[in-house]
């Protein structure tokens, strides 16, 4: 369900001294920036610059499931919440405040940390839903509270429908992207369970169909 709006194209467009860019938009991606509207900061994602193919095709396509992942997600801890459209160009909600996992310090992450991160996807999995990207370190974020917030849902998948023993797959390669920062991060206090477990996922990668870059 789409959140009615709390702003709107103009309002944007003339304020801008409360808008911060972090991305500017290019053939295929949207600007990126951060929007200050009353005592709430917003995330931006605006098609507007793209070509018009762009504006009126995958743009469309990533705004809608974007917003309609976000929206199933509605209340559970660590992922961005009240999405909506400023316009059919543009995808605002919530920002989700901290720092991105790849440009954490990697002593830092905790297996608490970590171990959040896997809470976080069985919530998302429980409501139906599977991100699809959670191998890039980009789409993970340390808030303020040193807690993981998992964003950007733009090739999040429904699992509603599909079969179960596909389902059961797309949820491994979800946990594939958390245990790979065990791995990563703290490879001998992640356990034999999850060790196997990372064995037997690694084993089946070859025949995943995503490959998105590294973030």
């Amino acid at each position: 369900m789409e959140l009615r709006k709390p702003f709107d194209r103009i309002y944007l467009l003339t304020h801008q001294c409360d808008y911060v860019r972090l991305r500017t938009s290019s053939h295929w991606h949207p600007e990126v920036g951060i929007l200050t509207f009353g005592n709430k900061k917003w995330t931006v994602k605006d098609y507007s610059d793209c070509n018009w193919f762009v504006r009126n095709s995958y743009a469309k396509i990533l705004l809608n499931r974007e917003l309609n992942a976000i929206s199933m997600l509605n209340g559970i801890e660590g992922v961005p919440q009240n999405p909506f459209f400023v316009d059919s160009c543009c995808l605002a909600f919530e920002y989700v405040e901290g720092a991105s996992l790849r440009d954490y310090p990697a002593d830092k992450i905790t297996p608490e940390f970590l171990t959040e991160c896997e809470r976080i996807l069985r919530d998302i999995h429980k409501k139906g839903l599977v991100h699809l990207d959670t191998g890039a370190m980009g789409n993970w974020i340390v808030k303020p509270d040193n807690r993981p917030a998992l964003i950007d849902f733009q090739t999040a998948m429904k699992t509603k429908g599909l079969p179960s023993r596909l389902v059961g797959f797309l949820k491994a390669m979800d946990l594939r992207g958390v245990y790979k920062k065990w791995i990563a991060f703290r490879p001998n206090e992640m356990g034999e369970k999850r060790k196997k477990a990372a064995e037997r996922f690694e084993k089946i990668r070859k025949i995943w169909l995503f490959h998105p870059k590294k973030k």
